[in-house]
């Protein structure tokens, strides 16, 4: 990711776009598109698809699958895979059936494949909580973002890296270059040039920011470190981590460490 904190630039109004230049630009129009011309073509080879039978057909058969898809919709928003979702249908579906089999009330059937379905979803999950150790709670890297101004008169720029490991040593970089991406540990070192260590801090609860409590200004850190910050300045930050989890990155090794996204800063 690329930040670039310039001054604001002011640029005539602009009139409205129209309701068919922001239908055109839908990033899913391709994709209805498409859904549409398959429909047509079903219906032509078979003239009974969207009869009444035909559709309600369609959302009985569909019912399972989108009730499966919005619960592991959950836990891919809440940035997880969970791999037993159709083996847990399957139990649950095994279980009511066989009660049914039997003649029992379609109610009592429903009731126990909910019952068992959450069973079995406790289960794993306090078995992966268990299970799974602190180093190997990691994702697909961290994301760099920032509050306040980059204002060299009064700066309030505080930087923030989040979706770390819950505790990791972290690193927060500055350079004068924003060079090519270049493998870095587990991710894709942006900053180059003349590189400052301007901050170490731990993470906690996977999130991290700097400068904070006593911690100096950027522009003051970073003429401790011999680089001083004029109007104009540009530097680039990222925040690189422990992740000690070697088999996250095959492609470039793995490594021990992890790198957050970047920022490119102007200062004034």
């Amino acid at each position: 990711m690329t930040a670039t904190l310039d001054e604001p630039v002011h640029v005539a109004a602009e009139a409205p776009p129209s309701l068919l230049d922001r239908v055109l630009k839908m990033r899913e129009l391709a994709i209805l598109v498409v859904l549409v011309l398959m429909i047509v073509a079903t219906q032509l080879d078979n003239s009974t698809f969207l009869s009444q039978q035909g559709i309600k057909d369609l959302l009985l058969n569909a019912t399972i699958l989108v009730l499966v898809a919005v619960g592991e919709a959950v836990v891919v928003i809440t940035r997880n895979v969970d791999l037993s979702v159709g083996s847990v249908l399957g139990v649950a579906a095994f279980a009511a059936g066989d009660y049914m089999q039997g003649g029992g009330n379609p109610v009592v059937a429903v009731l126990i494949a909910i019952v068992v379905g959450a069973v079995f979803g406790v289960l794993n999950g306090l078995l992966v909580g268990i299970g799974q150790s602190e180093e190997v709670k990691t994702g697909g890297g961290a994301t760099l973002t920032f509050t306040g101004s980059p204002s060299l008169s009064s700066p309030t720029l505080v930087l923030g890296s989040q979706d770390e490991l819950p505790s990791a040593l972290s690193i927060f970089l500055q350079g004068d270059q924003w060079i090519l991406p270049a493998g870095f540990g587990d991710g894709l070192l942006c900053t180059g040039g003349s590189l400052k260590r301007l901050y170490i801090h731990a993470a906690s609860h996977g999130s991290v920011s700097a400068p904070v409590g006593a911690d100096p200004s950027i522009p003051a850190r970073s003429a401790q470190l011999g680089d001083v910050l004029a109007a104009g300045a540009v530097r680039a930050y990222q925040v690189y981590y422990r992740d000690p989890h070697m088999l996250l990155c095959q492609v470039q090794g793995g490594g021990t460490w992890n790198v957050s996204s970047a920022l490119r800063v102007a200062w004034n």
